[in-house]
């Protein structure tokens, strides 16, 4: 009974339509954002470190997984 009530009440308050972007363009405004980061002058070392974490915080999120490889013990 909630979660029906919940699923309607959801369907009236529709989010904004997403944007048509895919993950490489976002990683690459991402490194871009970065980039800019780095080069902003006046900003203190912690300043600067907060903005490079959150630039660099989305292309994280979107990149593939980085699994590790077994290598066969000989």
């Amino acid at each position: 009974m909630v979660t029906r009530r919940l699923q309607t009440k959801a369907k009236h308050h529709c989010l904004p339509p997403h944007l048509p972007i895919t993950a490489m363009e976002i990683f690459q405004q991402n490194l871009k954002s970065v980039d800019e980061v780095e080069n902003l002058d006046g900003l203190s070392g912690k300043r600067r470190a907060i903005w490079f974490r959150e630039a660099s915080m989305i292309g994280f999120l979107i990149s593939p997984p980085v699994r590790r490889q077994r290598t066969s013990e000989p």
